[in-house]
């Protein structure tokens, strides 16, 4: 009789794949995030390809939301109102092979003054959960905004909420907002003439820059940071799109 060869077991699978992934080093540091980070589309990129190439794929379950208003001060000076979303999440890993299962979870985060905060969210937790999976993760994923320090506590409120329009958008575009501009400009290797243009072929209608080229970027930042929030939104949505896409979590249109 043949000798039958023994089946791998799912989690032999999954920690021979986290293993040739091995220790990766942040690649995400920028002037806008002061820490290195791993984003969601790197620890995508590790993970896909190899578990995929076994028969095994990962399915997110939503156990629980929370969404909370809270004011967060703004870099400028006085505060803004936006919204929290936390998502516990189950993640059944399944081997496609030999239906074998494996389950874990994590917790996940979005900040965002619209309706994006579930799918922050749930994109932070899948990344947690992959990083926490594999342990690859060689330093601390902290995406902080560089008035980190002076932030202070943030105060979570009831349904009241003020400064939002009908649908529960915000009605002035929010420091993270501008910060996005800032850092997909920089991304896509546009001076401010380029984004300006940009930005008006979106909007429709010309944005206003000085003649002396000097004068240029703090006038479209102070042009940018005058929009409505869905104007804004529209325009990093575009400038995204030109990128290719990048991390949900990072976004703050």
């Amino acid at each position: 009789m043949a000798a039958t060869t023994p089946v791998e077991s799912l989690a032999s699978k999954v920690a021979r794949i986290a293993n040739v992934i091995g220790e990766k080093e942040p690649q995400r540091h920028s002037r806008d995030i002061k820490f290195p980070y791993h984003s969601a589309r790197d620890v995508y990129g590790w993970w896909r390809p190899l578990l995929h190439a076994e028969g095994i794929i990962v399915v997110p379950r939503a156990e629980s939301v929370e969404v909370l208003q809270a004011t967060l001060p703004r870099s400028s000076g006085g505060t803004r109102t936006t919204f929290v979303t936390t998502m516990r999440v189950t993640f059944t890993i399944m081997d496609g092979t030999t239906g074998e299962v494996i389950e874990g979870s994590a917790v996940g985060q979005g900040e965002d003054p619209s309706d994006k905060g579930s799918g922050k969210a749930m994109t932070y937790a899948e990344k947690a959960f992959l990083l926490g999976l594999g342990m690859n993760g060689s330093e601390s994923d902290v995406e902080a905004y560089p008035d980190t320090e002076q932030r202070g506590a943030v105060v979570v409120g009831d349904s009241d909420i003020q400064g939002i329009a009908r649908g529960g958008r915000t009605t002035g575009a929010t420091d993270i907002q501008v910060q996005r501009f800032r850092q997909l400009s920089r991304d896509l290797g546009f001076g401010a003439v380029k984004a300006a243009e940009v930005a008006a072929d979106v909007l429709g209608r010309p944005v206003p820059l000085p003649e002396d080229p000097d004068d240029a970027g703090p006038a479209l930042v102070r042009f940018v940071t005058g929009l409505p929030a869905d104007d804004l939104g529209n325009v990093i949505r575009y400038m995204e799109a030109m990128t290719g896409g990048d991390d949900a979590d990072a976004s703050g249109s």
